[in-house]
């Protein structure tokens, strides 16, 4: 699949974690090549967080 973006949850110290990452963690994507394509272009992305309390 060439447009599948790899998301991992991260833990404080960038530790890969199963689940929501917990406070303080992050999530990291891979944008995929074939979606950048061979020109300079701006990416916008948007995130709505509902499922921490």
């Amino acid at each position: 699949m060439p447009y599948w973006m790899d998301i991992q949850a991260l833990d404080l110290d960038g530790k890969p974690v199963e689940g929501l990452p917990g406070n303080d963690g992050w999530f990291e994507m891979t944008i995929p090549r074939p979606l950048l394509g061979d020109q300079t272009i701006t990416l916008n992305l948007a995130w709505i967080d509902f499922y921490r309390e």
